[in-house]
C-alpha cells in the first residue's frame, strides 16, 4: 500500500471519527432536556465514549461526572471540542502530504473532506429556562 492510500485511510477514519463524536455531541445535548432516570443512563455511555476518544487521541480526560441537566451540556461541548481537535489532527495530515498531493484529491476519495464541513456551524443546545 502505497503512501497515499494509507494517508486517504487515516483521513477518511478521523472523518467518520469527527462526524461520530458531533452526533454523539447532540445526543448529549438533547439528553440534558430528557427524564433524570434517561439523561443518568445516557451520560453514563456517553462518557464511556468520550472516555475512549480522548485516550486514542492522548487528550487529557474531562472530570465531569454529574447527572444535572448543565453536566449534559457541559458533556456535549466536551465532544465537540474533542471533535475540533480531531479535526485538526487531520487538517495536519493533509499539510503533512507533501507539495506533490494533488489540488483535486478529495474528488476522488469515498467520504467527505473534513474541510467541507469546516464552515459549517455545529447546532447549539438550546439554554435551559431557569426562571
Amino acid at each position: 500500500m502505497d503512501w497515499r492510500m494509507r494517508i486517504e485511510m487515516t483521513e477518511a477514519w478521523l472523518d467518520r471519527v469527527v462526524l461520530l463524536l458531533l452526533a454523539l455531541a447532540e445526543i448529549a445535548g438533547g439528553a440534558a432536556f430528557a427524564p433524570d432516570a434517561q439523561r443518568r443512563l445516557t451520560l453514563a455511555i456517553l462518557r464511556h465514549g468520550e472516555s475512549a476518544a480522548r485516550e486514542a487521541f492522548d487528550v487529557i480526560p474531562a472530570e465531569a461526572d454529574g447527572t444535572d441537566p448543565a453536566d449534559a451540556l457541559a458533556l456535549a461541548m466536551s465532544l465537540r471540542a474533542l471533535a475540533y481537535v480531531v479535526r485538526m489532527l487531520a487538517k495536519q495530515i493533509r499539510r503533512g502530504a507533501g507539495e506533490d498531493w494533488p489540488e483535486d484529491w478529495a474528488v476522488h476519495r469515498h467520504t467527505a473532506p473534513l474541510h467541507s464541513f469546516a464552515a459549517a456551524t455545529v447546532p447549539q443546545a438550546p439554554r435551559l429556562d431557569t426562571s
